[in-house]
């Protein structure tokens, strides 16, 4: 599981977000029963993101289906 904390604003009065998922930002990776903190990248939206622990080196997923949660940035996450 991946917690992508992202930069947001509201698009309208019903709370409608633009989330900003180019760029770089801090990032949470929950990977065979611990936590990496690290960051995410994505230079543009025809690109895959790439997440790296807190020395950059790329981190690796297991096969299969991975969670990503995008939060905007601030959020408090719990774990």
């Amino acid at each position: 599981m991946v917690v992508q904390y992202v930069s947001c604003s509201y698009l309208d009065g019903d709370g409608h977000l633009d989330l900003v998922t180019e760029g770089r930002g801090a990032a949470l990776i929950f990977r065979e029963g611990k936590v990496v903190k690290g960051y995410w990248e994505k230079k543009a939206s025809n690109e895959l993101t790439k997440y790296t622990d807190s020395d950059g080196n790329v981190l690796d997923f297991m096969e299969g289906p991975i969670w990503i949660e995008i939060v905007p940035k601030g959020t408090r996450v719990d774990y």
